[in-house]
């Protein structure tokens, strides 16, 4: 074995015998046996070992009779090459188990699937067969029980639990909210909002900041995917951002997709949605909610942020430009600009716009993953692009994948780049 450090990804068996994989176990109890688990148990996963030549590694174990055990690490196992999140079995045991040496700062999620036999894809990654595959094997995932970390909700599938390497266990000041924020919470309230246009019902969930008395206009900052971000926290995330001076006292207003199909219908450079969201929403919904409150939500577009990730990343940033009267402030992470098409830049309305458009005055933040390929590509050509036309634009490679982890964890610094006061 070379004596340089391995490079992130996969530690196979052959670089990293059972024995020192799971020495951080320790050596006194038989592996597998019901008092290693409670030690297992005890100490939480992913355990955490020095591998000579690979430095510290993460190490995911867990407990199944399965003939295979397939780790769903995103970015590094995620429906690229399969047999990478294959999991070795200690023989004679119940115990699988994979080390991964993590890029510094890497945060993301992971899952387990108990399967038959070994995955195999169908096809090409982007393929719909291939995709359509990929949903259903990925329905049988499991959670690691052993995780101390609180999972994170999914669109598509059970939720994650989180995963983090050593430098970004500590979060920075931006990412950290505390359930016991000094004062008086903010104040949420779920309500529906049927669409003019569509006739859809939406559940919408309309957050106001503590320390509003007195603070005049309240930013806007508008989260698509709403549905997810309520059950990620958001709420507790704003009250100690805005508790703490690191954002001003604002309105958040997190609307949620009716489904998956009309996710893909609204989040895909639909004007309609957005002239809705602009006009209708925030101009009536959310206004007549605010006045209720004795509150005053700003028209500003300088004070109105779009959020989104993904889909929602599109959106938002296509909000920029099809309604720059209400927002010019967007967050996009993992924004989708490979949309429609992966493999034609030309079709790429973004991209197109960006090309032939006046300059703005919109201020822009662009996150994507080290590990999302096609995304990262259309982040980059799209921050490029906001370069040449001498718009202001913040940038930040994450490592990570495709990831709710991590666009969690960094939602409160593109917030801060857009709305510090």
């Amino acid at each position: 074995m070379a004596t340089d450090v391995l490079p992130p990804g996969r530690v196979m068996l052959a670089q990293a015998p059972f024995a020192q994989q799971l020495a951080a176990v320790g050596t006194d109890l038989p592996v597998g046996s019901d008092a290693w688990w409670q030690r297992v148990a005890a100490l939480g996963t992913p355990l955490r070992a020095q591998l000579p030549g690979a430095g510290e590694v993460l190490v995911l174990v867990h407990r199944s009779t399965a003939p295979v055990v397939y780790a769903d690490l995103a970015g590094y196992t995620d429906r690229t090459d399969l047999r990478h999140g294959v999991m070795d079995r200690v023989p004679g045991t119940d115990v699988w188990t994979a080390c991964f040496r993590l890029e510094p700062g890497w945060i993301g999620s992971y899952t387990f699937m108990p399967l038959p036999e070994v995955p195999r894809a169908p096809g090409p990654r982007n393929t719909p067969e291939t995709r359509a595959w990929w949903v259903e094997l990925i329905s049988r995932a499991c959670l690691d029980p052993l995780n101390p970390r609180p999972p994170l909700p999914s669109l598509r599938t059970h939720p994650h639990p989180e995963l983090r390497s050593v430098a970004a266990d500590r979060p920075a000041d931006v990412e950290a909210a505390t359930s016991t924020t000094a004062g008086q919470p903010g104040t949420v309230q779920q309500v529906t909002w049927t669409r003019p246009g569509a006739g859809l019902e939406h559940p919408v969930w309309l957050y106001a900041s503590p320390t509003t008395a007195g603070a005049g206009e309240l930013a806007v900052v508008v989260v698509f995917d709403g549905q997810v971000w309520a059950e990620l926290g958001l709420p507790a995330l704003l009250d100690d951002l805005v508790t703490r001076g690191v954002l001003p006292p604002l309105v958040a207003v997190l609307v949620s997709s009716v489904d998956l199909p009309r996710r893909a219908a609204d989040l895909t450079c639909n004007p309609d949605f957005i002239d809705e969201v602009s006009d209708h929403l925030l101009g009536g919904v959310v206004k007549d909610w605010a006045r209720g409150r004795s509150l005053v939500v700003t028209t500003d577009p300088a004070r109105t942020v779009a959020v989104g990730q993904s889909y929602g990343g599109l959106a938002a940033f296509f909000a920029g430009m099809h309604r720059p009267d209400r927002f010019a402030r967007v967050l996009s992470q993992s924004g989708s600009f490979w949309w429609p098409s992966p493999g034609n830049a030309a079709a790429r309305p973004i991209s197109q716009w960006l090309r032939h458009a006046e300059p703005r005055p919109t201020r822009t933040v662009l996150q994507h993953g080290t590990h999302e390929e096609q995304v990262a590509d259309g982040n980059r050509e799209v921050a490029a692009l906001l370069a040449e036309r001498q718009e202001w634009h913040q940038v930040l490679a994450q490592p990570g994948g495709h990831d709710w982890a991590w666009w969690r964890a960094k939602l409160g610094a593109g917030l801060a780049a857009l709305l510090a006061p």
